[in-house]
């Protein structure tokens, strides 16, 4: 993923991207732990237009994915859809997102109220993993086929898209790594590991 407005310079990432497709080898990532932290600069809501240059199935004829034949409609059409990113915050405490200690403080009418204990000093900027995943599904696949897509409440690296047929696609992110080679700039990249459930062979 290249979010910029012009062509990325350095980094790792930067150069795998200028050397696109010519690539021979995984993208150099490290285990995914937590969420994958943007720019302030993204926040907000995106209409994207995505692409499919190419799609490769390398055990084919033996495993081929659900949907693979029917992506090919999409080779060099432009999809658009929108997507959202949203800050999370953080207290000096540590304690985690949003989780700001209270003390009691006694006003001049005798009534308790609740005041934080520590300002918020920062906040992160991460992808609203529900609300894209199923902007993206049902660009690509239709609203008839996607029902919903649910990201796991304990971990941001797993989130599940769930078929009318019943069917369900799991998706969990294994590795990930980015780059922010200008102010304006921002690479990215996940590794995925997908699974079919409700088909007659898990893929």
């Amino acid at each position: 993923m290249l979010l910029a407005g012009g062509e990325a310079q350095a980094g790792e990432l930067a150069q795998r991207l200028g050397q696109f497709p010519d690539w021979k080898s995984k993208p150099p990532v490290t285990a995914a732990t937590g969420d994958l932290l943007y720019p302030t600069w993204i926040k907000g809501t995106w209409k994207v237009t995505s692409t499919l240059i190419e799609q490769i199935a390398p055990l084919a004829p033996e495993i081929v994915t659900p949907g693979f034949e029917g992506n090919r409609s999409h080779l060099k059409e432009p999809i658009s859809f929108l997507v959202r990113f949203q800050q999370v915050g953080k207290s000096s405490s540590g304690l985690g997102d949003w989780f700001i200690p209270f003390r009691t403080r006694r006003s001049r009418k005798n009534l308790s109220v609740l005041k934080p204990t520590s300002e918020v000093v920062a906040e992160d900027v991460v992808a609203d993993r529900a609300f894209n995943g199923l902007n993206i599904a049902r660009a690509y696949l239709g609203e008839r086929i996607i029902r919903a897509v649910k990201v796991d409440p304990n971990s941001p690296n797993r989130q599940v898209t769930l078929l009318r047929t019943g069917s369900q696609l799991v998706s969990v992110i294994t590795g990930r790594a980015s780059e922010i080679p200008a102010p304006d700039q921002f690479i990215a990249t996940e590794v995925v590991n997908q699974v079919f459930r409700g088909t007659r062979r898990p893929f």
